[in-house]
């Protein structure tokens, strides 16, 4: 996935979203779609977080509904993440999921130019 400051007045955080989503290896032998997280809320600390790092919430909406790449953190907490263009400059878009309630629970989410140290397989 990719997203684009132009479309970010649409409502889908810039998303420049390609025709099909890549996907994972499950290391099964079969490949698989990131399984998107659909209900949520965000935390009070995530809000903050967000507002400071410059990641709105049409972003992080986005990570969500498309994940490009899912991994746990730990127990009850998933990592989900997607790439994303923003100014001609492409970043990494990770948001932290508390998936064990109901809603899940957005902790933290945050974006980071250095995909390599934290993207599966080729980036």
């Amino acid at each position: 996935m990719r997203i684009d400051t132009a479309l970010l007045a649409a409502g889908w955080a810039g998303v420049r979203r390609p025709n099909q989503r890549q996907p994972e290896h499950s290391g099964t032998g079969r490949e698989e779609m990131a399984e998107p997280v659909v209900e949520y809320s965000i935390s009070p600390h995530a809000a903050l977080e967000m507002e400071r790092r410059r990641v709105d919430e049409a972003m992080v909406r986005c990570v969500l509904a498309a994940p490009e790449q899912r991994e746990s953190a730990r127990p009850g907490r998933d990592v989900l993440q997607s790439r994303i263009e923003v100014d001609q400059r492409t970043y990494l878009v990770r948001v932290f999921v508390d998936i064990d309630r109901r809603p899940a629970e957005v902790v933290t989410a945050y974006r980071t130019s250095k995909i390599e140290k934290y993207w599966r397989g080729e980036a």
